[in-house]
């Protein structure tokens, strides 16, 4: 780990190391991920995060791409927090690690694409939903959630209000569901189906809050038609439509 902070320290990445506050910050960040190993921290404590090498790859890389984008700052404090004692695992961290990761490996997102990062929602669905967050919001409009999700957060989507709100917000927002990206980190929980599934659940569950105006918390049935199809008259059409855990209408899923 010590040629990765060399490298870090190097004159040409003299821009990252700034954005994250200098070696104090990135000293704040290696302790913050408290569960990934290396050969001079020790072996990692999970199976899924990257060792303290190829992380800091990827703040390196997010540092000297994104510094200076709208939210750049607010990513850049989740990836230092840490929790009482200096022990216990942030999970924060572990998910804005998990976007770091997905950064890399998304073609899409670049400079030049990304508006800005950990934004608020604006639309008029944020009187049930104060302060609710997207991760990512690139110029095209298109948005991005990550979650870093073992089994049991998994099994709990479709009973969370707060997920239900958030995911109101990404509806209510965009034009359409190719705009919505939610990536689940595979290395956590790898059974899309039943990420699907929740989802499914979730939309049973909660059909006729979905299908109130929006002055009511909802989405209303002009947005739902557009999102969904014009085929969607009521909300016995709406649950006959989300029944199929195969339908296009859950492509905004992705489990890598």
């Amino acid at each position: 780990m010590l040629n990765k902070v060399a490298e870090f320290l190097h004159p040409s990445n003299k821009k990252a190391l700034d954005a994250i506050g200098g070696e104090s910050g990135l000293e704040e960040i290696i302790k913050a991920n408290v569960r990934a190993g290396c050969s001079t921290c020790g072996k990692a404590s999970t199976s899924f995060l990257k060792n303290m090498d190829e992380y800091l790859d990827d703040v390196l890389y997010f540092g000297n791409t994104f510094a200076g984008k709208e939210g750049f700052d607010k990513v850049i404090k989740e990836l230092k927090v840490i929790n009482k004692k200096n022990k216990d695992p942030n999970y924060a961290v572990e998910g804005a690690t998990f976007m770091l990761r997905k950064i890399r490996e998304t073609p899409e997102i670049t400079a030049n694409s990304v508006r800005r990062f950990d934004g608020i929602f604006e639309g008029e669905i944020d009187k049930i939903c104060l302060n609710c967050r997207f991760d990512i919001e690139l110029i095209s409009g298109k948005k991005f959630e990550y979650k870093s999700y073992g089994p049991t957060s998994i099994s709990s989507i479709s009973s969370s209000d707060i997920f239900l709100r958030q995911h109101l917000s990404y509806l209510e927002e965009t034009t359409s569901l190719d705009n919505i990206l939610y990536e689940f980190d595979k290395l956590k929980f790898s059974d899309r189906d039943k990420v699907v599934e929740q989802f499914r659940k979730m939309y049973e569950k909660n059909a006729e809050q979905i299908f109130k105006p929006k002055s009511q918390g909802g989405l209303g049935e002009s947005k739902i038609k557009e999102l969904f199809g014009n085929k969607i008259n009521s909300i016995d059409d709406f649950l006959d439509e989300i029944e199929n855990i195969n339908s296009p209408i859950y492509k905004f899923i992705k489990v890598d």
